[in-house]
């Protein structure tokens, strides 16, 4: 008998075995591909149902040539929105979260804050406030502040209007930057049926007006110039100031001027010798705060003044700081009829030499007064982007005028082109009392500010003195002038 003979039943059990362990193996591979397809097509749902979703917003900063800006969909968050900022190269700076939106969103750039555009507002629809999101240069804030959907803004203002059937309301609200939130700051309500309007600045918690106006067939004020004037005037700005009791004082000694610092009011008048005296004139603005005060010293012609400059910090409580000085010498002019309706430039010319195509453009009240004058002209500019000249449009003088309602002359707004008429008074702001006499104006001065006062005696219709203040240094810098008759 062989050893080596194996028997047939033998042989088909082991290839039989083999058989099995083959079809094993190739069903596991099977079975590991198919999971493999079903998960890769998971993966491809998944990020089919919770990618981002980003909306370009443009970005006007001078900084625009190093980032870029978007608003992102986080569907993975349940359609959160954030906000994504940039590097040129394309790498993510910034994530800032935004919430839960509704589509269509709106951006604006349009909120003016300290003579600057601050940052980036976002609107979301049927909303009554939105985001905004200051930037600094180089990065926005975390924390967006939340604003009111305003439909007008002039500077750090802004004002909402509810115009429902029996009243009309409008607020205006301002930035409190140390408090990363806005404040109402003044209110309109006018009662429709009865043309019954009322002002209240909420600062100052006054009444700037109140009484029954002319409406017209929309139920507004029919010269509503005028109320709308009254309404955006002399708004606080809330800033985080530190009120400064010293009182800094300029001294116009003869032929000589110096600056003096008292602890008081008092201690100024004492030391002036006005201590006893009673004022020859007083100024109170529109919240019938005292704004100066002016003595003078028979004896010698020696004026001495105080005025007060009021403001409001972020905590919103009344600060007032005081500036003193004195005048030694008075000037000598002659009064210009007619001066305040002139539609020239403050220097007395209308720039007409200076440009070619010379226009004016003037609007007329019902009465025949002026309500508003332009001038233009073609001017040679160089283009920036290659130094080459080209005639181009540009106002040289613009102004507007305000009425009461009996007619009287309420406020003269004057601009001029600085490049052609120079910086001083290039923009100044004239009062005008219930006589239609100017009695208040104050301009734009490289260095600060400058305010004249008209004084007024015996119901004159001609003023016979006028006080510029020039508020320089840290100082108040008096002129004194006396009207010839």
């Amino acid at each position: 008998m062989n050893c080596c003979n194996i028997s047939t039943d033998k042989i088909f059990r082991v290839v039989w075995i083999l058989f099995l362990l083959f079809l094993c193996m190739a069903m596991a591979g099977f079975h590991k591909k198919e999971a493999e397809i079903t998960v890769q097509a998971a993966d491809i749902a998944e990020k089919s149902l919770f990618s981002d979703r980003e909306i370009p917003v443009d970005f006007p900063f001078p900084e625009s040539d190093h980032y870029s800006l978007a608003l992102v969909q986080k569907k993975r968050a349940g359609g959160e929105y954030e906000l994504r900022l940039y590097h040129g190269d394309g790498r993510i700076l910034q994530r800032i979260s935004c919430g839960v939106l509704t589509e269509p969103i709106r951006f604006s750039y349009d909120y003016v804050y300290r003579g600057v555009m601050p940052g980036l507002e976002i609107f979301a629809a049927d909303c009554s406030a939105g985001l905004l999101f200051r930037w600094n240069g180089e990065r926005f804030s975390e924390d967006g502040v939340v604003i009111p959907c305003y439909v007008e803004n002039r500077g750090p203002a802004m004002m909402t209007v509810e115009d429902e059937k029996q009243y009309q309301v409008k607020k205006i609200y301002e930035l409190n930057e140390p408090f990363n939130c806005v404040e109402e700051v003044r209110v309109w309500k006018l009662e429709k049926s009865t043309g019954f309007l009322t002002i209240w600045d909420c600062l100052e918690a006054k009444k700037l007006f109140e009484g029954a106006v002319v409406t017209d067939e929309k139920g507004t004020p029919a010269n509503s110039k005028y109320y709308d004037a009254l309404l955006w005037d002399d708004l606080y700005v809330l800033w985080d100031y530190e009120e400064e009791a010293a009182v800094r004082t300029w001294i116009d000694g003869a032929g000589t001027e110096s600056g003096r610092i008292y602890e008081s009011r008092e201690a100024l008048l004492e030391d002036l010798g006005f201590w006893d005296s009673v004022p020859v004139y007083r100024y109170y603005d529109r919240y019938s705060n005292l704004k100066l005060e002016l003595y003078r010293e028979e004896s010698t012609g020696l004026f001495c003044g105080i005025v007060s400059v009021y403001f409001f910090n972020s905590d919103k409580k009344k600060c007032v700081e005081l500036y003193g000085f004195t005048v030694n010498d008075v000037k000598q002019e002659k009064w210009e009829e007619g001066k305040f309706f002139s539609l020239e430039s403050v220097d007395g010319t209308d720039g007409s030499d200076r440009v070619e195509a010379y226009q004016e453009i003037k609007e007329y009240t019902q009465s025949g007064r002026p309500a508003s004058f332009k001038s233009q002209g073609l001017s040679e500019r160089r283009r920036e982007e290659d130094g080459k000249p080209e005639n181009v449009r540009i106002t040289l003088v613009e102004m507007d005028f305000v009425y009461r309602d009996d007619g009287t002359l309420y406020h003269r707004d004057y601009a001029h082109n600085s490049s052609v008429f120079g910086t001083t008074l290039c923009t100044l702001e004239s009062y005008y009392d219930e006589q239609g006499r100017v009695s208040f104006e104050t301009g734009y001065v490289t260095h600060g500010k400058l305010e004249y006062y008209y004084l007024y005696e015996d119901g004159g219709e001609q003023p016979v003195y006028c006080l510029e203040l020039d508020y320089n240094g840290g100082y108040v810098i008096p002129e004194l002038i006396r009207y010839k008759s």
